[in-house]
């Protein structure tokens, strides 16, 4: 029986029923359904479908700053637009890795405690913190605490392109991966030392062409095991059709008494 799809979110509801009905994986369930509507496979489905869904949930991240050499400070903040609530896509427990130090405000503002002593400092670190929900956003993975995002849980088997890692988690799959993001020319100093690594231990290395989330010009890295490979790729996919990566120069930096002396004109 075929199909007629109107938009993505009918394709997926039907893989769901076809996971449960015959205990597959979910990525099989998606290609079988996407079969059904005539698709060649569900990446095939995700370029032609319309998603159905807008990015319309606007969400505030921000920090304060404190210069103690020039006695001044401010807040740097930036605001974009997701495709869930912040409620859903962002749980307590979520808070670490990119969103260490960071808590939820309301339904639609994340703050990062603490003062940075300079206002480039923290625009940074509020770049990182919106990028890292553009993530998650559109992959749907998860920051984890858990070191599985190492194929043998522990530093030892760290691959040799490593710098800056996190590790994320993805609630459908119950999967474990790594991002890593080193500065550039240790991706090519130690390209064949990663092959190496990735036959050793039945891993995959992906390079998404997407910008990043660590930023200061570091090259972005996923590695995952090779069973999830293609689940990763269609998130990847997902990723680079979102929009590209929040720039740092996009976080609004304010000065307090620039702010109050505009209040008050």
């Amino acid at each position: 029986m075929n199909f007629e799809y109107s938009t993505l979110a009918g394709l997926k509801s039907l893989a769901k029923e076809i996971q449960r009905r015959r205990g597959i994986p979910h990525h099989q369930a998606l290609d079988l359904a996407a079969e059904q509507g005539g698709y060649a496979c569900f990446s095939d489905a995700r370029r032609k479908l319309p998603t159905g869904q807008a990015a319309h949930f606007p969400v505030n991240v921000r920090q304060n700053w404190w210069g103690y050499e020039s006695r001044e400070g401010g807040t740097a903040e930036i605001s974009l637009r997701l495709h869930s609530p912040l409620a859903e896509l962002v749980r307590p427990h979520h808070l670490v890795g990119y969103l260490g130090a960071c808590r939820i405000k309301s339904d639609n503002v994340v703050e990062r405690s603490g003062q940075q002593r300079h206002a480039s400092e923290t625009q940074w670190y509020v770049g990182r913190i919106a990028r890292a929900l553009q993530f998650m956003d559109a992959t749907g993975l998860k920051p984890s605490r858990a070191r599985k995002g190492y194929p043998t849980h522990d530093f030892d088997s760290r691959p040799p392109v490593a710098d800056h890692d996190h590790f994320w988690y993805d609630p459908v799959a119950q999967v474990h991966l790594l991002s890593t993001e080193p500065y550039p020319g240790k991706r090519e100093r130690n390209a064949a030392a990663q092959s190496d690594w990735e036959h050793r231990h039945g891993w995959t290395t992906v390079y998404p062409d997407w910008g990043g989330i660590y930023g200061n010009r570091t090259d972005f890295i996923l590695c995952c095991p090779n069973a999830y490979a293609e689940t990763l790729a269609d998130k990847i996919e997902a990723l680079e059709r979102s929009g590209a990566a929040l720039r740092d120069e996009e976080v609004v930096i304010s000065v307090w008494g620039e702010t109050k002396a505009k209040e008050d004109a």
